[in-house]
């Protein structure tokens, strides 16, 4: 166990937000004064009337029976003033500008975008580009998004590349610069004398330590999944759809490649392997070691919608139609890769029925990725699983108990699908971290 040394001296904050993806953006603006305000001239909902016009939109307890997509009540509630069911937008949020006193701090190990940044240049969104916006910073105004088909909102998709220039746009545009740190990785962390300890180490290794009252967990899932099995990791095997694209670049046609994994990126992979005359090997466990369910089942649906998504419904037949094989691509559903030795993978079915062992150019293992925060210190261990720290508090995704207090959770650590939905929890934690503050007198 890492063992984290309190430093005299170092330099306190009241709040540090780990993340430089949307989520982390939007709460450093929240505690910067953004306040999101309720327009009722515009609104339809009846279930937001009881706020008012003007008036700002988190109210806790937050309402009940809102209809909107979300897993938890803090992101369906803040969903319901962005879209509807449907996905059509609603125009009941405004935001003003207010005076804070919180002195915060952002830290992220990318840069802006946060795990956008790992995906490849070209690859599009599966939502609508509209839902990777920020909401005071309307998307429209600061993207050219190319259609790839009718709809609803147009049904417009944005590249990896674009969107990282949008929250990059939106860092530097909306801000303050000093409080910003692109590139710098917490490696410990730990809660001692009612303060957050945190050792961090810069890109060029440097290292320095720093305190705060509040931690907000908005880093997303950073990191490949991996199978843990032998020969993993040889240099014919990749683990992102970044670096597959690139292998598969340099291979001649005809070269045979192995993916495994049933979500979007290994849908990616195989229509890119295709494209390039590639044959495909596809390796599908049916214990979801493979992608998320999310993905999985995302994957299915593009089946039904050709117009939108023609690469990845191509894929998508391939994996849920009945033949198990054509020219350039072979199934095996129910199996898992079990050893990489050189270039010779074995998989092997589920059932234990049948092994098989083929020699392969390429291995392309995109099974997901998850975060990793072993360098989170709670009760005196490392935390290794969010929400069985805390399953009573999630629905606020906040956590307080007697232990570990002012540890609050956002964005796609709480297992929220949609990004937008993943807002609500940046405005609830601000709210509690705000209310706090006033409750001591220090703020």
């Amino acid at each position: 166990m890492a063992v984290i040394s309190v430093v005299a001296g170092a330099k306190s904050y009241d709040v540090v937000v780990v993340g430089g993806g949307p989520i982390g953006l939007l709460t450093a603006r929240l505690l910067d004064g953004l306040e999101f305000i309720h327009n009722q001239t515009e609104c339809d909902n009846s279930l937001h009337h009881h706020l008012g016009h003007q008036s700002p939109i988190i109210k806790l307890p937050l309402s009940d029976g809102v209809e909107a997509r979300g897993e938890t009540k803090a992101a369906k509630y803040f969903a319901s003033f962005l879209f509807t069911l449907t996905g059509d937008p609603v125009n009941c949020l405004d935001w003003n500008e207010t005076k804070s006193d919180i002195d915060w701090m952002l830290v992220s190990s990318s840069q802006p975008g946060g795990s956008w940044n790992k995906y490849s240049a070209e690859q599009c969104t599966v939502s609508p580009f509209q839902w990777m916006g920020l909401p005071d910073f309307p998307i429209a105004d600061h993207v050219s998004a190319e259609c790839l088909g009718d709809g609803p909102l147009g049904r417009k998709k944005i590249t990896a590349a674009d969107l990282c220039k949008y929250y990059e746009h939106y860092s530097k545009s909306r801000l303050p610069q000093q409080r910003l740190r692109f590139g710098h990785t917490i490696t410990k962390a730990c809660y001692l004398k009612n303060m957050w300890h945190l050792e961090i180490k810069e890109d060029d290794g440097t290292t320095y330590s720093i305190r705060t009252r509040f931690l907000v967990l908005a880093c997303g899932n950073q990191f490949e999944k991996r199978l843990n099995i032998p020969g993993e990791n040889h240099t014919c095997v990749s683990h992102s759809a970044t670096s597959a694209r690139k292998a598969l670049s340099k291979l001649p046609p005809f070269s045979r490649v192995l993916v495994t994994g049933r979500g979007m990126s290994a849908a990616e992979i195989i229509a890119e392997a295709w494209k390039q005359k590639l044959h495909v090997t596809h390796v599908i466990s049916e214990k979801h070691n493979g992608a998320t369910a999310s993905s999985s089942e995302i994957l299915k649906t593009i089946t039904k919608s050709e117009h939108e998504y023609p690469k990845q419904a191509k894929v998508s037949h391939a994996v849920f139609g009945e033949a198990t094989s054509t020219y350039n691509y072979v199934r095996h559903k129910g199996w898992k890769l079990t050893e990489i030795k050189e270039q010779v993978a074995t998989i092997q079915a589920e059932s234990g029925s049948a092994t098989l062992t083929q020699h392969f150019d390429h291995i392309a293992i995109l099974i997901g990725s998850e975060p990793d925060m072993s360098w989170l210190t709670l009760n005196g261990h490392p935390l290794t699983d969010l929400k069985s720290f805390c399953p009573e508090t999630m629905e606020l995704f906040v956590v307080d108990s007697q232990e570990e207090r002012n540890l609050f959770i956002a964005g796609s650590l709480t297992g929220e699908r949609l990004q937008y939905s993943c807002y609500g929890h940046a405005a609830c934690a601000v709210h509690q971290i705000k209310a706090r503050l006033a409750a001591t007198g220090e703020k």
